[in-house]
């Protein structure tokens, strides 16, 4: 008995693998751009104001460490990302 790839074993003929081996992951461009576009459109909403950090952390404070937020100046971008930094005091 020959060995035969096992599409072929399985009654398939060589067309309906290579046609199922790309499979449901390959998605034509203007759909991948548009769920880039949609997942930073949605992720942008998702981030907090330094404000909203800092009362978030309001209950962490503690004789021994620190809390710093803000937003960081990039030249180019407009906003500002927020940041949270803890470190403890020495």
């Amino acid at each position: 008995m020959r060995c035969r790839p096992r599409y072929l074993a399985a009654g398939h003929d060589a067309r309906t693998a290579a046609t199922n081996s790309r499979g449901l992951f390959h998605l034509p461009d203007p759909v991948d751009a548009f769920i880039v576009l949609w997942d930073g459109m949605v992720s942008m909403l998702r981030i907090y104001s330094p404000e909203q950090l800092k009362e978030s952390n309001e209950d962490l404070q503690g004789p021994d460490y620190t809390w710093e937020t803000g937003g960081l100046h990039l030249p180019g971008m407009p906003g500002e990302p927020p940041y949270l930094i803890g470190r403890p005091i020495l």
